[in-house]
């Protein structure tokens, strides 16, 4: 029979599952179940020649002329060489944006990354991505997804660029598995939050007063002498935190006056250091192989928590409540920028692999050039006619 509104109504359950087939698109039919449920489906044959069944839907959302419309668009998709039932079933295995994740932390962060940044990284899928898109499809994640977690972050712009770049990695490790198609990643053209740069360059009236506290703390020993060393090593080196605690004697080259680090967040890297901190250095008693051992096992690397702690307490009495142990770094390099040093020589001081990374420290890289106007001033003064 021709399938119509009153045809379909009148079709009475039966003990078993039939098909009623329509008269005027073969293959088109209305299926009822014993428990009166009633689906429009498509039977056709794929390339192969085998037999698939694909359910359209239920009698009721669409009426049967929209649903005879769709079954003819199905079987020119057959036509064309496609396989509805094997398309959907692929799509519903598809991978998700769950998966990409843990499988982007197993084959890459774990493999090539530093244990910083794989904190990092389990941290913002934790909290951020799997919450926000773990079940979609990866591909079929599109840039105004992308834009809209961008914009769900934006109360914190570095975290939100933070992430969007994490998702950038992701999707181009995406298109090398074959889970999207090349040059597809969504993450293309965002925009990125404009970040505030923390300013943290020490006047001289703050630098006397931390250089006296760390003097201070050294001799009277009221804190571990490995706090107080990681401190005064953070303060005139520049070096990051976890360079600083895991930092081991054998690195010590004392003929060249030089710090042979094996690894860093840029690879291995020699750091020449002042004869203030060799002195230092040579200064110190070696009870472990670690320059600033643990005070509670010296066969273990003092912790980065430990150092942070006891620095939040001792900056309060000089004013610096605000001022992070990180900043000690950019001190040394602000430092390094206002006393005329080039952007790359504080770039090697610092470790930095980019130039860019160096850049915040030309604005105060121009004293020699300050000097230099000032003293061709003085000159055209002197010039008499």
């Amino acid at each position: 029979m021709k399938l119509t509104l009153r045809a379909v109504a009148a079709l009475e359950a039966r003990d078993r599952e039939f098909i009623a087939w329509d008269d005027e698109l073969p293959g088109f039919g209305v299926r009822v179940k014993p428990n009166g449920l009633k689906s429009y489906v498509l039977q056709y044959r794929n390339q192969e020649s085998r037999s698939r069944r694909k359910t359209i839907s239920r009698h009721g959302v669409l009426t049967v002329e929209e649903a005879r419309k769709q079954a003819r668009q199905l079987k020119a998709a057959v036509d064309r060489g496609h396989d509805p039932v094997a398309e959907t079933k692929e799509r519903r295995n598809a991978p998700e944006m769950a998966a990409l994740c843990e499988r982007y932390f197993e084959e890459h962060a774990l493999v090539f990354k530093k244990p910083s940044s794989i904190k990092q990284d389990r941290r913002m899928i934790d909290r951020r991505i799997i919450p926000m898109m773990g079940r979609v499809k990866v591909d079929s994640v599109t840039r105004a997804d992308i834009q809209k977690i961008h914009y769900a972050l934006r109360d914190g712009p570095y975290e939100a660029n933070r992430v969007v770049s994490l998702l950038s990695k992701m999707f181009n490790l995406a298109e090398q598995w074959g889970w999207r198609p090349p040059r597809s990643n969504p993450v293309l053209h965002i925009k990125r939050y404009k970040e505030k740069k923390h300013e943290r360059f020490l006047s001289p009236d703050q630098l006397r007063a931390l250089r006296t506290l760390l003097e201070e703390v050294r001799r009277t020993g009221e804190v571990h002498p490995s706090v107080s060393t990681a401190l005064t090593l953070l303060f005139r080196t520049g070096m990051r935190l976890s360079e600083v605690t895991n930092l081991r004697w054998e690195y010590v080259d004392w003929e060249v006056k030089v710090l042979r680090l094996p690894d860093s967040k840029t690879g291995a890297k020699v750091l020449p250091i002042a004869d203030a901190v060799v002195d230092m250095l040579a200064a110190l008693p070696r009870m472990s192989d670690f320059v600033c051992p643990s005070p509670h096992n010296d066969e273990k690397p003092i912790s980065g928590v430990t150092v942070d702690h006891n620095w939040r307490r001792l900056r309060a009495r000089i004013g610096l409540e605000e001022y992070r142990l990180h900043d000690l770094r950019h001190n040394f390099g602000s430092w390094g920028g206002n006393s005329g040093q080039s952007l790359p020589m504080i770039g090697a001081l610092l470790g930095h692999k980019d130039i860019q990374t160096t850049q915040r420290y030309a604005h105060l890289s121009t004293a020699p050039l300050r000097k230099a106007a000032n003293e061709i001033n003085a000159l055209l003064d002197q010039v008499t006619v």
